[in-house]
């Protein structure tokens, strides 16, 4: 979602814009070849833990996100937990609910299924920041099968990181004007895990 609107803004107001970074947000979800990828992904076939519409108290939703999803585990601490904090609210039932509503975050899912970049139209100097996911982050020891570990592992490795790789390549190719950085092995939420590496890459470009 940041790098969707990254680009708009840049597109929409170009005179406020000196220059735009991107945190491994410069992709566009709606592309044919990016659903070919995820359709591909084997977790789709897992039998991954629910995660409710409404819980009892916040610890108990904040248990069930960080038992579905091992990526969001494996980074959390207080950062992610102050977040989650404002993303949730008690409603009148007196229970413990996602803050956003069904209908605003369809709205999302739709604004980046469609989103396409206006390459043209974007001439601030860019900074994309891409990672080379490490597929460990995604790993469930705990409800996932030493087999289907295995598959996730090949997934990434045969089919994830090289569709990233071309990827990087294209956006090279239609953002000439742009600087790009990889993070190998690391994690979506980069600024966290890899922080020194991001805040470096990150001042070098901003202070030229």
């Amino acid at each position: 979602l940041a790098g969707v609107e990254l680009s708009h803004m840049a597109v929409k107001y170009p005179q406020r814009i000196d220059k735009l970074v991107y945190l491994d947000s410069a992709f566009e979800y709606g592309r044919q070849d990016f659903k070919d990828l995820m359709a591909k992904n084997p977790a789709r076939g897992f039998d991954q833990p629910d995660v409710a519409n409404e819980y009892d108290t916040a610890e108990e939703y904040e248990a069930a996100i960080l038992r579905a999803f091992p990526s969001l585990a494996a980074i959390w601490g207080p950062v992610m937990r102050e977040n989650f904090l404002h993303e949730i609210k008690t409603n009148p039932e007196g229970k413990v609910v996602d803050r956003m509503s069904e209908g605003i975050g369809d709205a999302i899912q739709q604004t980046m299924n469609s989103f396409r970049m206006d390459d043209a139209r974007i001439q601030a100097p860019a900074l994309s920041i891409f990672v080379l996911q490490d597929a460990n982050y995604y790993i469930s020891k705990e409800w996932m099968t030493p087999e289907q570990q295995s598959q996730m592992l090949a997934w990434f490795e045969q089919d994830r990181l090289p569709w990233l790789r071309s990827w990087i390549e294209e956006y090279q190719y239609r953002q000439p004007q742009a600087q790009v950085a990889v993070i190998p092995e690391g994690h979506h939420y980069c600024f966290l895990p890899q922080e020194e590496q991001v805040y470096r890459e990150m001042r070098k470009f901003l202070e030229t």
